[in-house]
């Protein structure tokens, strides 16, 4: 029922009490008294509008007592409604006289007159209600009024507003708990608990509220920024690609791979080089043989990576590496019976593998070949079955020409370097006293260059290099003793010299340093590795190399690679297994074997 019925309904119940406790109700109560009395009546008239009078009563009498006040409501809906009542003698009369028609008349309160006549004095006074709460008006003492029953809506069924902490989960409201516990299950801003309030809360690790972001200390999620959670702490981190694989792109400690974290990574052929991001990695190739077969390696700074080559040479090799890190390795093949025996073949390497080897032009030979690198292609001299010296040229996967004839005979074999993308041969000439010579091939052969004036020295096969600033550097052998000599050229050849205290038993290597130095390896007549450097044009005193023992055959250098300034391979003396040492910072390294193959002969080259 409507607040406003039960109120109506609770007014017209109240019965009528006079001091004594009495109650009378009806269309009209008399009572004679010295006391006063009240009478509650209620008269309904539904009639045209004709007034209503009380029969008036004379006499002596006089109406004492106090004044007698009615109160009542009067609901009119007529146009019309007059009641007077007339009190005479003793009596004392009130009446609450309530006239109701059907009319558009709105609700009113009336007050009736009171006529006394003779001695009998009498007044009658009505007031009306306070308008209840819920009848749709915002009256004074209320908050809102929206005339409902909902208890839960903005405004409550007392009238007041709904406010967080009251309790009651009002509108807009998740929860409302009463309390002023922040963090609890229901927050002080009646929301249920979530990631981004910034409040702490049971399951989170962090809240910053609106300072949580997915690059910053605490996530979206609430939870700690920590490396391998797949997003990048800004500031932090260089990256964080949420795996556990240390070689790619993000490292395990959310490190970025570089070109200079000293690791093999992020696609890198070898320790921080080639691959999508680096520079071509510096590298080493092998290439040695015997009887049975050939041994190809690779070496980027780490491990040897080793392959057979089915082709047999018990004579020397020589390799060399083109600018587009192309190998290039010259040999003669030697098995006797086969019909390939004594043909001058060659093999390639790039990108990891070695090519089956193959025969240059038609060609033979009856010593081991040399070959120099020449931009992206490479120079090759051989000492032909008739003791004349050729050249051959290998430019795009090709050879040409195969077999050009020098002009230039002599006992052994020669040896070539580049000079300004010219060959430069250097050998013994049988018809000018095998004394050393050189010629550069310049579109044709030029005459022939004295390099020493030694006519006792043509034994063993000469080494010649280009220095980084553009001189030669030759060094050959006497027979006998085999004290090695050296020239200079700067233009022109200079005088020979000995290379103080060295004395060889096989073929010397040469390898050229930064700054226009070089490095001599050899095997001394002890069957020692010595290394010799030369350095701002003197040659320092020979050294053996530590923990190399005796050796076999010659030895193989090259520039180093990475922190090694020289790289070094010799054959053991007792195994004939492949020895590898480097030279770092001024010190060899113990030698490490270079697999489990014995060869009779090696050779090193390093990429441009």
């Amino acid at each position: 029922m409507p607040r406003v019925s039960r109120a109506l309904v609770l007014a017209l119940l109240v019965t009528a009490c006079s001091d004594d406790g009495t109650a009378s109700t009806g269309s009209t109560s008399e009572s004679t008294s010295d006391d006063a009395s009240t009478s509650f009546g209620n008269t309904t008239t539904s009639t045209s509008g004709v007034p209503t009078t009380g029969a008036p009563t004379t006499g002596d009498s006089t109406t004492t007592g106090d004044s007698t006040t009615t109160t009542g409501v009067t609901t009119t809906a007529s146009d019309s409604t007059t009641s007077t009542t007339t009190s005479t003698g003793d009596t004392s009369t009130s009446a609450d006289t309530t006239t109701t028609s059907t009319s558009d008349t709105t609700t009113t309160t009336t007050t009736t007159d009171s006529t006394s006549t003779g001695d009998t004095t009498s007044s009658s006074t009505t007031t009306g209600d306070l308008e209840p709460c819920g009848d749709g008006e915002l009256d004074p003492g209320e908050q809102c009024d929206d005339g409902d029953d909902d208890d839960l809506d903005d405004c409550q069924n007392d009238c007041t507003l709904h406010s967080c902490g009251d309790g009651v989960v009002g509108p807009d409201e998740a929860c409302d708990d009463g309390n002023d516990v922040d963090d609890d299950a229901c927050d002080n801003a009646c929301q249920l608990p979530q990631c981004g309030d910034g409040v702490l809360q049971p399951g989170e690790a962090c809240d910053d509220g609106m300072f949580n972001a997915d690059d910053a200390a605490c996530t979206l999620a609430c939870k700690a920024a920590t490396c391998g959670d797949g997003l990048v702490w800004a500031g932090n981190e260089d990256c964080d690609d949420g795996n556990l694989v240390d070689d790619d792109a993000c490292g395990n400690d959310c490190t970025a791979a570089t070109c200079s974290d000293g690791q093999q990574n992020n696609g890198e052929t070898a320790v921080d080089c080639g691959g999508p991001s680096c520079a071509a990695c510096e590298f080493v190739l092998l290439l040695g043989g015997n009887a049975g077969a050939m041994l190809g390696g690779h070496f980027g700074g780490a491990a040897w990576t080793l392959a057979d080559i089915a082709a047999p040479t018990v004579d020397g090799v020589d390799l060399a590496i083109t600018s587009g890190d192309l190998g290039v390795g010259v040999f003669r093949y030697t098995k006797i019976g086969d019909p390939a025996d004594t043909q001058l073949q060659y093999v390639t390497w790039q990108n990891g593998s070695w090519s089956v080897p193959a025969q240059i032009g038609s060609n033979t030979t009856r010593a081991a070949p040399s070959i120099s690198a020449a931009g992206a292609g490479a120079h090759a001299v051989f000492h032909g079955d008739n003791f004349q010296h050729y050249y051959a040229a290998y430019a795009g996967g090709a050879w040409n020409p195969t077999a050009e004839m020098v002009g230039s005979f002599g006992p052994g074999p020669g040896s070539v370097t580049t000079l300004a993308g010219d060959a430069v041969l250097l050998f013994h000439a049988g018809d000018l006293n095998n004394r050393l010579y050189s010629r550069r091939r310049m579109g044709g052969w030029a005459p022939p260059e004295t390099v020493d004036g030694e006519t006792n020295a043509f034994d063993r096969q000469p080494a010649i290099v280009t220095l980084a600033t553009d001189q030669l550097l030759a060094v050959h052998a006497l027979n006998g003793g085999g004290q090695l000599r050296f020239n200079l050229h700067a233009g022109l050849w200079g005088a020979g010299a000995e290379v103080p205290g060295a004395q060889t038993s096989a073929p010397p290597a040469l390898a050229p340093l930064t700054g226009g130095d070089a490095a001599l390896a050899f095997r001394g007549n002890d069957g020692q590795l010595y290394v010799a450097l030369f350095q701002a044009g003197v040659w320092q005193p020979a050294a053996a190399v530590p923990g190399s023992g005796t050796i076999h055959g010659a030895p193989a250098l090259s520039p180093g690679i990475g922190a090694a300034d020289l790289e070094l391979v010799f054959l053991d003396g007792a195994t004939k297994l492949p020895r590898h040492t480097r030279r770092i910072a001024g010190s060899w390294s113990a030698p490490l074997a270079v697999g489990a193959t014995a060869l009779e002969n090696v050779a090193l080259a390093r990429s441009p």
